[in-house]
């Protein structure tokens, strides 16, 4: 037998398109007013691509660290593992790159609670 459940979508607050994701991602990090940047991606956008260290080099020092080892199944453990580290690299904002993996995990560690 299924589970019920419920499962909220945070509001998409904008969606940018047509240029660069790395003149992207630092455009907002600067309306933000976000001074460190913690980066949840995917592992082949980061070790087969050169698109997350074009992020890196446009958020320049805003970038506090980059996570790529997601699971396939976002786990609440792993969220609140990457939760951690995002804490202690003084991150004040979280940003997600890739499939819907990364988004998941961003989105977890974002709510605290997988909801």
């Amino acid at each position: 037998m299924r589970k019920a459940g419920i499962h909220n979508f945070p509001a998409i607050d904008r969606v940018v398109y047509g240029k660069a994701a790395s003149d992207a991602l630092n455009d907002e990090a600067v309306r933000l007013d976000a001074k460190r940047v913690f980066l949840i991606v995917s592992r082949t956008l980061n070790t087969k691509t050169d698109e997350i260290e074009k992020i890196r080099r446009a958020l320049g020092e805003r970038h506090v660290a980059t996570f790529d080892g997601i699971a396939e199944h976002t786990t609440r453990k792993q969220a609140a593992d990457v939760a951690r580290q995002a804490k202690d690299a003084g991150a004040d904002l979280v940003a997600a790159v890739g499939g819907g993996s990364a988004i998941d995990l961003a989105q977890d560690r974002h709510h605290g609670d997988g909801t």
